[in-house]
């Protein structure tokens, strides 16, 4: 109950209702199951993106938090980094390009992956094999 008060636990989520073993029996009906059980995918599915949201919307300051915590940690052991890296002043050396750079490597990487697997999807299954063999 403490997870659900500090907002750390999806529990007001009707989707996982589902999962909840019921106490009221219920008489077989062939068209009830067929039904659910082409409803469990598509609940699963429902499921995982509101998990996803979920820690998205809890995760959302961390990245800056992080960063902060970086920058202290450099500030703090300036004698560590190589003579080019210090700054005299006893802050970090600003690197904008750094940032920009790292997202364009993210960029080109995340299109390469994109490009390997429509490959994998045009191939036959014998030079699909080799390829992930290999």
């Amino acid at each position: 109950m403490a997870r659900h008060r500090a907002g750390k636990e999806l529990v007001v989520d009707p989707s996982l209702a589902l999962g909840a073993r019921r106490n009221i029996p219920v008489r077989y009906n062939r068209n009830l199951v067929a039904k659910a059980l082409r409803a469990i995918p598509r609940i699963n599915e429902i499921k995982a993106k509101r998990e996803r949201a979920f820690y998205k919307s809890r995760m959302q300051g961390n990245k800056e938090k992080q960063r902060q915590a970086n920058r202290k940690l450099v500030d703090e052991n300036q004698h560590l980094l190589p003579p080019a890296m210090r700054n005299t002043t006893g802050g970090l050396v600003e690197c904008e390009d750094f940032d920009m750079e790292k997202e364009e490597m993210e960029s080109n990487r995340a299109e390469d992956l994109f490009n390997e697997r429509r490959k994998l999807e045009k191939m036959k299954g014998k030079e699909k094999l080799r390829l992930i063999a290999n």
